[in-house]
């Protein structure tokens, strides 16, 4: 049976993702036992599919809220603009289906919780809109990412975003449905990083909004540079001596391939950066163990072959950048 709470956890993937999905809800109610979880799946899995494992938790299909125009909605979209794309429709849908429900929390597939969200729910108290920042220090070396990498994919990272239920909250889905209707794409030179470049906005459209630095929420490699990782007596882990870890974000780190903290930084490794390795060798185990392997191999239903070649896949992200920036600089030569 579906529990009943008003508080709700969701996140967003295809079904190549959903060994971190489960992963996700399972961390996620381990330290938030009265949340209910959802997966949002931009798919359909058939009767053909033979699943690694048993998912528990609903599943809600992209078919079911009643985009308008879905099949061109979807065909505009590579895989990654498409589940990004989304974001405003399932935030707008949930709170419809679940009108018990006060407060949405947004995590991405690859995060993992490891403490209770109580610092987040106190800020839910007085405020609607909830987001994190990418970094909250100057970065004065020569790796990536650089604070103008920032600039163009955005100051807040929507790996996370968490709405109350009220005035403020509506306003800023139904703002961002209608920007991401069209307009969520990877296109640096236009201006448009997905879903996340537009929430630069929040703070000066939107009232009750607020940026949560603690250093223990969305932790991840664009921020590694002013966070470090220890454990308490307790044997929990804490961030920079002092704040709970709350949940890391693992972007960028591919399963397969272990010695890379993420695919999109150049600034630390493992070997210097010790502290963090227990997170990630304990990620790697809880994640395979959900039928990654399997799971990873069933294609998405909504990408095309020419969906595919329209738009930049996530892993030419960084070197679509790193060429743009090269062009200005030759054009102001």
């Amino acid at each position: 049976m579906e529990q009943q709470s008003n508080k709700l956890a969701f996140t967003i993937c295809s079904a190549n993702y959903l060994a971190q999905a489960i992963a996700l809800g399972d961390s996620l109610l381990q330290h938030n036992p009265t949340y209910t979880f959802v997966i949002g799946l931009v798919d359909e899995i058939s009767d053909n599919h033979i699943l690694p494992v048993q998912i528990t938790y609903p599943l809600i299909p992209i078919k079911d809220i009643e985009i308008p125009n879905f099949n061109e909605f979807c065909a505009q979209y590579n895989i990654t603009e498409l589940n990004t794309a989304v974001k405003p429709f399932y935030f707008s849908y949930l709170f419809d289906k679940y009108e018990k429900v006060e407060s949405i929390v947004y995590l991405d597939p690859d995060i993992f919780v490891y403490h209770s969200f109580d610092v987040l729910e106190n800020h839910l108290t007085s405020n609607q809109i909830v987001l994190t920042p990418h970094i909250t220090k100057p970065i004065n070396d020569d790796k990536y990412p650089t604070e103008t990498d920032f600039l163009n994919a955005g100051i807040y990272n929507l790996g996370f975003i968490a709405l109350k239920r009220g005035a403020e909250s509506s306003k800023l889905i139904h703002w961002w449905k209608t920007r991401l209707y069209r307009l969520c794409k990877i296109d640096f030179e236009n201006g448009l990083f997905v879903d996340q470049l537009w929430l630069n906005f929040a703070t000066l459209f939107y009232k009750e909004v607020i940026v949560l630095d603690n250093p223990g929420y969305n932790m991840a490699y664009w921020n590694l540079q002013e966070r470090s990782l220890s454990k308490n007596q307790a044997g929990n882990y804490i961030v920079n001596g002092e704040h709970p870890l709350v949940f890391y974000h693992f972007s960028g780190y591919d399963l397969h391939k272990q010695y890379a903290i993420s695919k999109y930084q150049n600034r630390f490794s493992f070997s210097d950066r010790k502290d963090i390795t227990p997170i990630f060798d304990k990620y790697h185990q809880d994640v395979m163990a959900r039928g990654f392997d399997a799971f990873a191999t069933i294609p998405c239903k909504y990408i095309t072959n020419s969906g595919k070649k329209k738009t930049s896949t996530i892993k030419q992200l960084v070197q679509q950048l790193k060429n743009w920036k090269h062009s200005l600089s030759q054009s102001n030569k």
